[in-house]
This record gives structure tokens, sequence and C-alpha cells, in this order.
């Protein structure tokens, strides 16, 4: 279950890998490092993308999709759609696909409730359904083009249930033995994890076999002051945990019901850039967005705008820009001293980061406010020949003083991007 808390502004987020070859059960406990070096576009979902199920509908809402950065379609609750992941075949696109098992009853699938999993089958059960799963998808050369990754299912698997980790350790192990006897690329695993676990909280899990884990990093709305902390704390717990793990840890960012009054649609959209970037600089190596679907208090119209929204985010990942490439290639620079605000108004919602990639530092300024605008001179210790705007993000002139000083004003809602080599 989705601890999901509907306010005005929600945003959820997640992650997305290349595939890599395990075939030993030590890989149950063992990461995969350094990964995300070898992904050359940011991985980039939406669940229950073009959820109709028709192919043609689905083939034109992928392109768009693809045409804006975005890589990858699913997980999809309930059911796969084989003719989405024909599409997505079609364009190249990948998609995440679910493994669904049934239980001992031997006709529902594995519960999962506020008590204990205890319908798991036993381990060669859970293998044969792996495999015949597997088998599936492999004799379908579109779908075995398609399918990226599995999706573990129940998903929010919690590890002090003992019950509970030995059916992860078991899925995760039959997976890595069906791939090895079919000699397959190992597709990688990944869990949906709720909203309030902590980095120890996702190391404890992770450790069961978890190659990626997506995180749901929900704000509190508009109306809550604390919301751009929440997306914050939550990334840099990912972050974290992932660093420790080896793995790779994203954030799920998720569509918020209709737009109240109080909100113009520029603000929305600003909104949702804003919430993505705080996720992004704290080291988010993917996002994934709950959902595509419309459901209750969720019109097709908001639904269209705010997926446009976040299209313009995988864009400047994967597009034109590509600040994919710092995001999974570089690393944010610990060095807090090298950038200090000596002074300015309304700092406290300023969010930012510098990241390193390729020889260049890149400063990322965000202001969270929906009204006030952010004013700030600050010293930066660096000794670079140049300094620029990434285009798009301002049209402001930018120059350091002599003393590698600057002064700099962000409008409410925006993000600023400066490089310097």
């Amino acid at each position: 279950m989705r601890y999901i808390i509907f306010s005005r502004i929600l945003f959820a987020i997640i992650i997305f890998l290349s595939c890599k070859n395990q075939t030993d059960d030590k890989s149950v406990s063992k990461s995969i490092p350094d990964q995300q070096k070898t992904i050359s576009s940011f991985p980039f979902s939406f669940y229950s993308t073009a959820n109709s199920g028709n192919e043609d509908n689905c083939l034109i809402i992928l392109k768009e999709m693809q045409q804006n950065g975005v890589t990858m379609i699913g997980p999809y609750y309930g059911h796969n759609i084989t003719q989405c992941f024909k599409s997505a075949s079609k364009l190249g696109m990948k998609a995440i696909y679910r493994i669904d098992l049934i239980g001992q009853d031997n006709k529902n699938p594995i519960n999962f409730t506020s008590t204990p999993i205890n319908d798991a089958p036993n381990y060669a059960e859970i293998k044969q359904q792996v495999k015949t799963t597997i088998q599936n998808i492999v004799n379908d050369p579109d779908l075995n083009n398609a399918v990226a990754w599995w999706a573990v299912s129940p998903e929010e698997l919690r590890y002090w249930r003992k019950n509970e980790m030995n059916y992860l350790t078991n899925l995760k192990k039959a997976i890595l033995e069906v791939e090895n006897e079919l000699n397959l690329k190992h597709r990688l695993l990944m869990m949906y994890e709720p909203n309030n676990r902590k980095a120890a909280d996702l190391v404890n899990i992770g450790k069961y076999g978890l190659d990626v884990q997506m995180r749901g990093v929900y704000g509190n709305g508009i109306d809550d002051p604390n919301w751009p902390n929440i997306i914050e704390f939550g990334t840099q717990a990912v972050y974290q945990s992932s660093n420790d793990l080896k793995n790779l840890g994203g954030v799920t960012l998720n569509l918020n019901k209709d737009y109240s009054s109080s909100l113009n649609e520029e603000q929305a959209k600003s909104l949702i850039r804003v919430a993505a970037y705080v996720a992004l600089i704290n080291g988010a190596k993917g996002i994934q967005i709950w959902s595509w679907a419309t459901r209750a208090g969720l019109s097709k119209e908001n639904r269209d705008k705010q997926v446009a929204a976040y299209m313009s985010v995988s864009n400047d990942l994967n597009g034109k820009l590509h600040l994919a490439n710092i995001f999974m290639q570089g690393h944010k620079n610990q060095d807090k001293s090298l950038f200090t605000i000596t002074s300015g108004t309304a700092t406290e919602n300023l969010k930012f980061e510098l990241w390193d990639y390729n020889n260049s530092k890149y400063l990322f300024l965000i202001n969270t406010s929906l009204n006030k605008k952010v004013s700030i001179n600050s010293l930066l210790n660096l000794n670079f020949q140049k300094n620029e705007f990434i285009e798009g993000f301002s049209n402001n002139t930018f120059k350091m003083q002599s003393n590698n000083t600057f002064s700099l004003d962000i409008d409410p809602l925006s993000i600023i991007i400066l490089k310097f080599s």
C-alpha cells in the first residue's frame, strides 16, 4: 500500500538502470558498483503509461514521451499491458514488468496486508512461477526487447518481517537461477519503497537483493512550507543508502489531484519542476511518476498538464541540454565551503547543491517559494576562467567580481544553473 498524502501538490519519483550480468546466488547480497556510469540517459518513467491497452493509442502516447526524454514505461498495477510493451519495443523504449506470483491457494496473488505475508509458496513453486513468467517474456521478441527490469510484487516489503525477507530472497534467487539457466542477462530487480523510510531502513531491506530502490518523496502540498524539505530529506536517504549498498536509488514523485483555484497553471508547472529538481540535485539517479492513469479527483485535462510539466524535466535531462550526464556520471561536491551565501533575503526558501562533472562545476540554485523572490550575495571559492548560465534556465547576465563574489535574484519557483569551467 502507498502512504500518499493527497494535498494540493504531491510528488513522487524513481529509478531505472541498465542491465548487468549476475548469475550466482552470491548476487542476492552483492551490489552493482558504479552502474550508473554506464547509463547514457537518465531513467525516467511513468506508472501505468497509456493504460488503455490499445496498441495504436500506446504508440501515439509513447512517441510523444520519447521525444520529450521519457525512457521507460511501467510498472503497471494488477496487469502488465503487452500492447504498450510492444509499442515500446518498436520505439526502442524500455519497460518495467511486475512479477506477480500466485499464493499458496494456487488461485490468488500473494497477499499483502498490515500483517506479514503468510501465503507465499515454497521456493520450488516460486522458481517455477518465475520461470514461466520469464520464458513467456523471452518467447515474445517484442516483450523480450522491451522488458528491462523486474518489479517486486507486492511492493513495500518490510525488513523486520522475516517471512517477507525470505520471500524477497527466494524471489531474487529464483530470478538469477532462471536467467542463468536460460543464458540471459540479468534484468535488475527493483521495488517501490514508501516515503517514511530512512536511509538505514533502505539499507536493511536493500541488502536482501534489490538492485534498484525507488522511494516515494511526496511533499505535503503548497500549504505546508516544509514540502521542499520532505523531498530533500527523502532523496538524501536514497542517495546515502545507494552509496552504502552500491545499488541504484531513485525517487517517485506523483501527480496531484486537480489544482485548486489558488494555483495558476504556470505556478503548477513550475512547482512540479522545482520538486523534481530538488530531488535531482540531492542525488536521485532516476525519476518515476505515479501515475499516468487518471483517478478520482484527477481529471484528464489536469493529468495531461502535469504529465507535460514532468516531461519538460525529462527533456532537460535527455534532450538538447542532456543534463543526464551531470547526474548520472558526475557527483555531488561535499565541500560546502566552495559556495557561501554572505547575505540575502528569503534565503530560507533556497535549495542549492554544487555538482562536479567533466572538469566543470555546476551550481544549482532553486527558489522553492511560491511568491517570494530570493536575493543573494554569494562567495564562490572557485578559480575558473569561464562562467555562464545554462541555456534555458535564466535570461540574466552573470559575471563574477574580482573577489569571487556575485549577486543574483531568483524569482519564485525558479531554477538557475551556473556552470564554471
